[in-house]
């Protein structure tokens, strides 16, 4: 193995993540240290998640890598569910907040991960509740379409609080905010939707994703409301 390879080093390391996981872990440490590629160490980077001792090899990558191998690391952290790697999210969160909610997606961090991402979620749409003729600009919308691509995979009341504030809005927000979702199977809705409708999909795959029975009791409660 030669960690300054090219594809088929990338393709050895993913084949082992999937097939070894954590019983790999000291071959992805080694391999680490002797450098290599950016997309070699990418992969043995996101191998790293398999291993809670790994935790604090993950936050020191997020100090000292750049770019890609930054955003893997900060990745793979947000996979831990570690106790420090949440202390490390929250202080991220006001500096950079793009960054920890690009880390969030996908990830199923339970209650922590979502009161991360309620807290964003508020800051963003505090301005068009305040004011009814706000309209956001296209760096705050890319940032609301963030946010919301890290909904699904997210539970506890904080997350259940930020769904419920966004289904009051109701059709207040249709007029200036479309919003896209990604689907659990087919990737991303290029389409967009309606702010009200955006929210009830996500909804949908946030429960797909993980059928928590406090999301499986909110959609009841939605449904009642709505009715």
């Amino acid at each position: 193995f030669d960690p300054r390879g090219g594809n088929d080093m990338v393709w050895r390391v993913k084949v082992l993540d999937w097939a070894q996981g954590a019983a790999a872990n000291d071959f992805y440490c080694a391999q680490l240290d002797r450098g290599g590629s950016a997309a070699v160490r990418t992969e043995l980077i996101y191998a790293l998640r398999h291993d809670k001792g790994n935790t604090a090899r993950l936050l020191e990558l997020c100090r000292t890598e750049k770019g890609k191998l930054a955003a893997m690391a900060r990745w793979a952290l947000a996979r831990m569910d570690d106790p420090a790697a949440w202390a490390y999210f929250r202080a991220l969160l006001p500096k950079q907040p793009r960054q920890v909610m690009t880390a969030l997606e996908f990830a199923c961090g339970g209650q922590e991960a979502g009161e991360l991402v309620a807290q964003e979620l508020e800051r963003l749409l505090a301005p068009l509740v305040t004011d009814a003729a706000y309209t956001p600009s296209e760096k705050e919308e890319r940032a609301i379409q963030e946010a919301f691509y890290a909904l699904p995979g997210k539970t506890g009341p904080a997350v259940c609080d930020a769904y419920r504030r966004m289904a009051a809005l109701g059709a207040t927000l249709d007029e200036r905010l479309w919003l896209r979702h990604k689907f659990l199977m087919y990737g991303r809705d290029r389409r967009g939707h309606e702010f009200q409708v955006a929210v009830a999909l996500t909804l949908r795959e946030a429960i797909l994703r993980r059928p928590d029975e406090g999301l499986l009791a909110l959609a009841e409660e939605l449904m009642r409301t709505a009715s």
